[in-house]
């Protein structure tokens, strides 16, 4: 996805909370995915809370998943004390996965199918 700026117009058609997993207990989300535009672009804003700053070159990842497994990607964030908001457009077809999904990357760490999954919800519109 890429990073856009919506401000206050963002023009929400579902509200999704993420709830922290074990490995994040404290953490919590809120996913918004707007409606699509004509070229099937579908905007999202993820607001996130309690996910603790990382250490240069490390970063957190918005994920789709389905049958337990890692889809697509759908943007990186950094956070800070007050937790962060990001915004952008995936042209994914949201209906082709069951699950959001939240991950940390830190440097040295493993890929991705080794990396806890920090946050979760049902993608559902």
């Amino acid at each position: 996805g890429a990073l856009v700026g919506r401000g206050d117009g963002f023009d929400e058609r579902a509200a999704i909370a993420m709830q922290g997993s074990d490995a994040a207990p404290d953490a919590s989300a809120m996913i918004r995915v707007g409606h699509p535009d004509g070229n099937g672009n579908w905007p999202l804003r993820l607001e996130v809370e309690g996910l603790e700053p990382l250490p240069k070159g490390g970063y957190y990842l918005l994920w789709l998943a389905k049958d337990g497994e890692f889809g697509v990607a759908c943007g990186s964030f950094r956070v800070g004390e007050d937790g962060a908001v990001a915004e952008w457009d995936v042209s994914y077809r949201l209906a082709d996965y069951d699950r959001w999904v939240i991950t940390a990357y830190r440097p040295g760490e493993p890929r991705e199918a080794e990396r806890p999954w920090l946050l979760e919800a049902a993608v559902r519109l």
